[in-house]
This record gives C-alpha cells, sequence and structure tokens, in this order.
C-alpha cells in the first residue's frame, strides 16, 4: 500500500474519474427523508469534482494497492487566513469497502490533522467514529463551547466550502451543527451509544456536526494517557518513510571528498574491503569505489539503496549496495565475514532512541572487522546541544507531553539538514532523547508531520560504549560536516559531530 499527497488542480481526467466512482460506489446511502433518490447511492459526479475542488488551497492524500489502484481518499483545503490563522477542513473521506479496516482513513486524516502549526482542524460529518479519529490526531476533545468561541475565525472558510452556508450554522454553548442539505443514511454509524459521546446536540436529517478543534485550546489529559505512546509508535514505524524524503542536496553533503581524504589519512592502505552502514544515497561508498577500493553500502531505507545503485552505474568498480537493517539483523547474511574498515557516518549510531538498538550497530561493526581494522564514526555532539538549549525545552517529556505539543515544528529534515536549531528541539531530561516534530509536505508523498527522537552522545559517553564493546579509541574530533580533519574547540558551534576513530585489536 503507498500514499501520495498532491494539490487537486495537478489531477488527470483519468484520476478524478476513479475517484468519482470510489466515492459513487462506497461513500453510503441517501435516507429515506431525503427528497432526491430516497435509499439510493449517494454519488458524486466527475464535473461536480471539477466545479468544487479543482481550486487552489485544495488537496488530496490518498492510498493506491500494490496495483495502484485507488482504494481510499481523503480531500481537504488548508489555506491561511486573515491573523496567519491555517484552517484544514476535511470535505470529504472515502475508503474502498473491501479495504476498511485496515488504518487507512486514520493514516489519511493523520497526515491532514497532524500538522500541529495549524490553527484549527474539523469537518463535517454525520459519522462519530471520524469525529473520535479528529479527537486522536489532535489530542483535544471536540467541544461546542470551544467551536462558538472560534465561529468567527472558522466562518472565513465557508466561502472556499461549496456545501457550506453560514445561514445554515448552529452553533452555540451546546450544539454544533451545520444544514448541508445532505440527506444521509447515517443510521448504522450514529448510533445512540456513540452520539452519547459527542458534546454536539442531537443531530437532524440534513444536517451534520461542524466538528472542529483549535491549537490553544486545552490538551484532553485521557487522550494523552490514551494515545501518547501509540502517537510516539506511529511516528516511529514511519522513520524510514522520514529518512527516505531527506533532501539529497543539503549542505551538510557536500564535503564527501574532504571526509574520504581524511578517513584515508589513517587507513593509508592503497586496497581494502570497506563495509558502509547506513550509506544512506552512497555518497561515501562511491568516492571509495573511485579510489580503488571494494566497498560494500548497505542501508535500512530501500529508496535510498535505489537511488545509490542508480548513482553508481557506468562506474567501472561499483559498490554493492544492499537494504539491510544491521539492528533487526535482516538479510545479514550478505554481508562478508570480515572487513578491513567500516563506515558509520552521520548519525547511524544515534538513530534509534534506545541506546541498545545503537550499541547493536557498533557490536555488529566490531564482529564484521579485520583484526587491526578501523572504525570510522561520527555521531551528533550532546555537549553542543547542552550549550545551545533553553530550559524551557528540557523536561520528561512521558510526564508533560504539552512540552512536545507546543514545540514549533520544523521542515528542516526536508531542507537544511540543520537539526541542531535550538527552537526546534525538546530534551528529555529522564531519557536523554532529543525530540524534534519534521513536517513534510509538497513532494509527492503523503504530507506528514513525525515525532523524530534521537539519541546524541557526549564523548566520554561515546567512546565508554565503544571500549565496552571491545575497541581501542584512538582519536575523538568535534567536527564540522565536511571538515573532518579540523579539531574545533568545546566551546565552538559548528561542532556539531563527533568523528571517532576507533580500532579492533
Amino acid at each position: 500500500m503507498t500514499y501520495y499527497t498532491k494539490p487537486m488542480f495537478s489531477l488527470s481526467d483519468t484520476r478524478i474519474e476513479e475517484i468519482s466512482d470510489l466515492y459513487s460506489n462506497n461513500y453510503g446511502y441517501y435516507s429515506k427523508e431525503s427528497e432526491i433518490k430516497p435509499g439510493e447511492r449517494i454519488r458524486y459526479s466527475v464535473d461536480m469534482y471539477k466545479r468544487n475542488y479543482i481550486k487552489d488551497n485544495f488537496y488530496i492524500s490518498y492510498a493506491e494497492d500494490d496495483d495502484e489502484t485507488l482504494i481510499g481518499f481523503a480531500i481537504y483545503i488548508r489555506k491561511k487566513y486573515s491573523n496567519d490563522h491555517t484552517i484544514t477542513w476535511v470535505v470529504q473521506l472515502v475508503v474502498d469497502s473491501d479495504h476498511r479496516g485496515n488504518g487507512i482513513a486514520s493514516r489519511l486524516l493523520q497526515s491532514i490533522w497532524g500538522f500541529s502549526n495549524d490553527f484549527a482542524w474539523g469537518l463535517a460529518t454525520t459519522n462519530p467514529c471520524t469525529i473520535k479519529a479528529l479527537e486522536n490526531a489532535t489530542f483535544r476533545k471536540v467541544s461546542a463551547r470551544e467551536i462558538k468561541e472560534h465561529v468567527s475565525d472558522l466562518k472565513q472558510v465557508f466561502d472556499d466550502v461549496p456545501f457550506a452556508n453560514l445561514v445554515d450554522l448552529e452553533v452555540n454553548e451546546n450544539t454544533s451543527l451545520i444544514n448541508s442539505h445532505f440527506y444521509v443514511d447515517y443510521s448504522s454509524v450514529a448510533t445512540p451509544e456513540r452520539i452519547s459521546k459527542l458534546s454536539l446536540g442531537d443531530i437532524k436529517p440534513g444536517y451534520e456536526w461542524f466538528a472542529f478543534v483549535f491549537r490553544d485550546q486545552a490538551l484532553d489529559e485521557k487522550l494523552i494517557s490514551e494515545k501518547f505512546l501509540p502517537f510516539i509508535n506511529f511516528s516511529e514505524n514511519n522513520l524510514i518513510e522520514a529518512y527516505s524524503r531527506m533532501s539529497s542536496d543539503q549542505a551538510w553533503m557536500h564535503g564527501t571528498t574532504n571526509e574520504i581524504d581524511e578517513i584515508l589519512k589513517v587507513y593509508r592502505r592503497s586496497e581494502g574491503d570497506f563495509l558502509d552502514i547506513g550509506c544512506g544515497r552512497g555518497r561515501h561508498s562511491i568516492e571509495l569505489s573511485k579510489r580503488g577500493y571494494n566497498v560494500h553500502g548497505v542501508d535500512f531505507v530501500a529508496e535510498n539503496i535505489n537511488k545509490a545503485i542508480e548513482s553508481s552505474k557506468g562506474m567501472i568498480n561499483p559498490p554493492r549496495f544492499d537494504t539491510v537493517n544491521v539492528v533487526s539483523k535482516e538479510n545479514l547474511s550478505v554481508l562478508m565475514d570480515k572487513y578491513d574498515s567500516i563506515l558509520a557516518l552521520y548519525d547511524v549510531v544515534g538513530s534509534y532512541p534506545d541506546n541498545a538498538s545503537n550499541k547493536e550497530i557498533l557490536v555488529e561493526a566490531y564482529n564484521r572487522l579485520s583484526s587491526g581494522g578501523y572504525l570510522f564514526l561520527s555521531v551528533m555532539n550532546m555537549e553542543l546541544v547542552d550549550n545551545l538549549i533553553a530550559s524551557d525545552h528540557i523536561g520528561v517529556v512521558t510526564e508533560d507531553p504539552s512540552l512536545l505539543f507546543k514545540l514549533e515544528a520544523s521542515r528542516i529534515m526536508q531542507t537544511t539538514g540543520d537539526i541542531f536549531d535550538p527552537r526546534y528541539m525538546v530534551l528529555d531530561s529522564e531519557s536523554g532523547l532529543i525530540y524534534r516534530k519534521e513536517q513534510f509536505v509538497e513532494d509527492g508523498d503523503l504530507s506528514a508531520e513525525y515525532v523524530i527522537r534521537d539519541k546524541r552522545y557526549r564523548e566520554q559517553e561515546i567512546v565508554s560504549m565503544l571500549e565496552e564493546i571491545g575497541f581501542v579509541v584512538e582519536e575523538v574530533r568535534r567536527v564540522r560536516a565536511g571538515h573532518f580533519d579540523i579539531s574545533l574547540s568545546s566551546d565552538d558551534d559548528r561542532g556539531k559531530e563527533l568523528f571517532v576513530i576507533a580500532k579492533r585489536k
């Protein structure tokens, strides 16, 4: 299953027809009270899509199966209005009946409502389950009282949503309804039990609940206690996707030649077998191969490996590239028994939130090194974080999740890669982990905001771990990207990496 996000105006006529067919065959039925086609399927024509939704600021997030067949979609408007308020309103959500229960709708809605910088998120619906999904995605309870307080802001969107009319809006302390004149049969989903859990009033024929939550609204403690860890795990499970979406032209990636020069000053041999763990798109592996070495590059992101293979085409002695996760030990049989030197550069060690997994990378490196072989390692410099981060960005995140929810999200991973900007970091003082929120947009894949956790190291911490495994640490330098040859002082803010040279006895 594959997910995408695109502007509605970019869709082909064929895709719009597929959307119309999926909606018309799966959305539902008109109620018996409907003046048009009571009891018949609700349909939405191609012309209606073109007239109402092929516009600026309208987007579609959708899912395809392995045969590239459309199996679910959500259409939404995301637009910045007055007072710099970005409001997101999902106007359609449909999943093929044969694929319901597989988490498709939740994944689509999470990708849309998960953007923590927005002012408000919501929709109009007759389905209490969708309102629950909104609450779970935002950790806020839908409340008629909150909607009433913010209704003047929400009214800005009405000119853009075809079925919305201000005169049809009923919002007060206990009710939030909109008369969309949409007579849908909701009897199977809007059960009395589910309705009783809402605070939006009793629904009426032709009406939908007008359900929104807001950034400045208090977080719901019960939702946090139930959903916070699954929310973190959701991001962790999609970590590979986040790494695959990083730009391949970030400034810190431009120093490959200098970095390999410095490695070879230590290695001092004109031949040998190198293993490049976490090789990414292969820049170090390719540079070593150009200099006559045999190189095996591995990475846990298959898309990175595919790009590395493409970049090495036409070389006389190209590296070998494989998708391997050395922590999970899948496909480790493709590795050689021994290598003369191993690279684990740019936060391969530290990318896992549990230190046992990071240590396992180093254990595997030790086991694969020949006697006297070198490990060239770089990890993020925690001592620099200590110098940069403000006290109000430090705490125990699991005990006070508001630290994370109030944190501003960035698009650093997708653009510059400068993940030391203190505005976008929270330090969990109990685990020692750095938390960040990273957004990915406008690259064709599913728009999403992920919580990223990483482990950064102080010099003594990484040295102790290496020595415990059996390495002899020969040198540790504080360096900046592309300049492994220059050892910086401890108070130099450019020293974002610790470059470590270690050896197996």
